[in-house]
């Protein structure tokens, strides 16, 4: 079989523990990508607040550029729960190479459900940016396949098991978001604002 099987796992190098996504082929372990956005207080304590930590809490390192997964003839570009939040990232990852982005992670952990809704929607915004399918594994959460135009091929009710199966394509082409990056947004926003501003006003007829 030419499967590709990723897990998220508790990892250790160098020394450093990591927040990671681990893939496996039928050759053994192929890639890994450790998390790069790490959540301050939750996943690592900042310089300064030691005192505050506690005992065994995580501490984890992140993960340093884009970490691009390669599995036949597949280039994975991973991120790791709320990254999807984070557009600079999937945008490194797709310009760096990564013809399909892969994402998992534990939406369990946010007081309120309508969080796992936010990151879901996310993660749409990163398909279309990118121009990539997105394969969404979550362990609670909502699971999903997006395609490149934000569309979810397949979805799981949140938090419940399920087993997911949808046709994607790798992509190689780059959006205009992934070759110019942010000032591609605030172009369009100053253009929209433009239209606004000096469109002329509209015509009233008044009939007596």
């Amino acid at each position: 079989t030419n499967a590709v099987l990723v897990i998220g796992l508790d990892t250790v190098e160098q020394g450093h523990d990591h927040n990671t996504l681990v893939a496996w082929t039928r050759e053994g372990t192929v890639g890994w990508y450790h998390k790069r956005g790490l959540v301050p207080f939750s996943e690592y304590i900042p310089a300064g607040w030691n005192r505050i930590a506690v005992r065994g809490q995580s501490q984890y390192s992140p993960g340093k550029g884009s970490q691009l997964i390669r599995a036949h003839d597949l280039v994975l570009g991973g991120f790791i729960c709320q990254e999807v939040l984070l557009p600079a990232l999937t945008r490194e990852s797709v310009r760096d190479g990564a013809t399909i982005l892969i994402t998992g992670g534990n939406d369990g952990v946010f007081a309120h459900p309508a969080v796992a809704q936010a990151h879901a929607d996310a993660a749409q915004l990163r398909a279309v940016e990118t121009g990539r399918y997105v394969v969404r594994a979550m362990k609670t959460g909502i699971s999903a396949v997006i395609d490149p135009q934000g569309r979810e091929l397949v979805r799981s009710r949140s938090s419940e098991p399920a087993i997911l199966a949808a046709l994607i394509t790798p992509r190689s082409e780059q959006t205009p978001y992934v070759r110019f990056g942010e000032w591609v947004v605030w172009l369009f926003a100053l253009l929209a604002c433009g239209t606004f501003l000096f469109s002329p006003p509209p015509l009233i007829f008044v009939f007596e």
